[in-house]
């Protein structure tokens, strides 16, 4: 009885133990859990802070030229200059383009619903295409020849048309094509088409009324991150091949394809970010271009081969930039505001980069007063004047 009486004090003695012990651990579980919930919820209440004091995207050039003192900008290997721009044409221009002379600018003018010849040596501007047949109230798209000065192609409320100054003429195009492209030597364009019936996007080269055309690329709509949209489309200058982007599902996946017009071969040429917007040094031999990099639109320039890709430090879409004669010295509008909404305009500065010696120097600095919120940039070909259409419609221009 003893025995058994010992036994039992020995084994309520383990239990209460036990019991204890289960309490400890299942305390120590508790408190561990309690701070890795901690941890997790911390880094959301920060996160939430950082959305709350979200700032949108300004370019770091604009505020490295605009904020740092001319000495740290040499120290830097940089310039500034203090050029004002001067009025040339004082209209509401939309999409100009430099005659092959260099002394005239032809434009689309909002004001009067017509296309104008401008004469720089004279300072006068004339109509140049009086077709009732066009409806000119709503233009969207002009590509001007490249070649001759009295071809346009643009697009309407009624699709692409074919225009001829020289005759007053002007040509439909298939209702169905996309963003119609000249070739560099003005004998070819360049389009998209959608075939629903067999739901393919297809690139197509035809003579600049539409006729002799033929495919020389096709995307299935089923493709993956493929989504339909338009694509974008430039020849390369010597018209063997036509490069081209597409919508993606991804931000990743927004690369530049170049294809052969003869044989068909597709290869890869930029894959980084969200590729949009591209065109090449006057020679050939450089692609500029836009890449989305964490919300951002950077400025790249890369062999036409696709290599040597490298980062010019300016931040904004490459519509707003152009390549110099010299094909080495690259003009882009840097914006105080990338992202202009409601009428906002983007106050730009215009700096000039060198892709050889990777300088660049500020040509304008902002004036709170006279705003710049550039488009269309455009060189003469003694390389020494720059044009660009601000805000306001007019066409201003700087010496370089």
């Amino acid at each position: 009885m003893g025995i058994k009486k010992n036994f039992n004090r020995k084994r309520v003695k383990i239990l209460i133990i036990g019991f204890i012990a289960v309490l400890a651990i299942t305390a120590v579980i508790f408190i561990i859990a309690r701070l890795q919930i901690d941890k997790i919820e911390e880094p959301a209440q920060v996160e939430e802070e950082e959305i709350g004091e979200y700032i949108p995207p300004r370019s770091m050039l604009y505020q490295e030229y605009e904020e740092v003192s001319v000495s740290e900008l040499i120290s830097q290997g940089r310039e500034r200059e203090e050029i004002i721009p001067e009025m040339v044409v004082d209209d509401k221009a939309y999409i100009s383009s430099l005659s092959r002379g260099n002394d005239s600018i032809y434009y689309y003018s909002t004001a009067s619903k017509n296309f104008i010849e401008y004469d720089l040596l004279t300072g006068n501007g004339k109509p140049i295409f009086t077709d009732a047949k066009i409806d000119f109230e709503n233009i969207y798209e002009i590509e001007w020849s490249p070649t001759e000065e009295n071809k346009a192609i643009i697009r309407n409320d009624d699709g692409y048309h074919l225009m001829d100054f020289s005759t007053n003429k002007t040509t439909s195009l298939n209702v169905d094509i996309i963003g119609a492209k000249w070739s560099p030597n003005g004998q070819k364009i360049v389009y998209q088409y959608i075939s629903l019936i067999d739901n393919v996007d297809n690139i197509a080269i035809a003579d600049p009324d539409g006729s002799n055309w033929r495919n020389i690329a096709s995307i299935s709509l089923n493709e993956l991150d493929y989504v339909g949209g338009r694509l974008d489309l430039a020849w390369s200058p010597d018209g063997r091949n036509i490069l081209y982007t597409y919508p993606a599902t991804s931000l990743d996946n927004g690369d530049i394809y170049s294809v052969n017009i003869d044989t068909g071969e597709t290869k890869i040429l930029a894959s980084y970010g969200q590729v949009f917007g591209y065109f090449f040094s006057p020679n050939g031999n450089k692609v500029l271009y836009s890449s989305i990099a964490e919300g951002v639109p950077q400025v790249w320039v890369m062999d036409n081969d696709g290599s040597d890709k490298k980062y010019t430090g300016m931040e904004n879409i490459v519509t707003k930039c152009v390549w110099r004669k010299n094909n080495i010295g690259i003009i882009c509008a840097v914006s105080n505001n990338i992202y202009s909404f409601d009428g906002e305009l983007s106050d730009d500065i215009i700096v000039e980069y060198n892709i050889e010696n990777e300088r660049s120097r500020q040509l304008t600095s902002r004036d709170p007063e006279n705003i710049l919120d550039v488009s269309n940039l455009m060189i003469n070909n003694e390389d020494n004047v720059l044009y660009f259409t601000n805000y306001n419609g007019n066409i201003d221009s700087i010496n370089l």
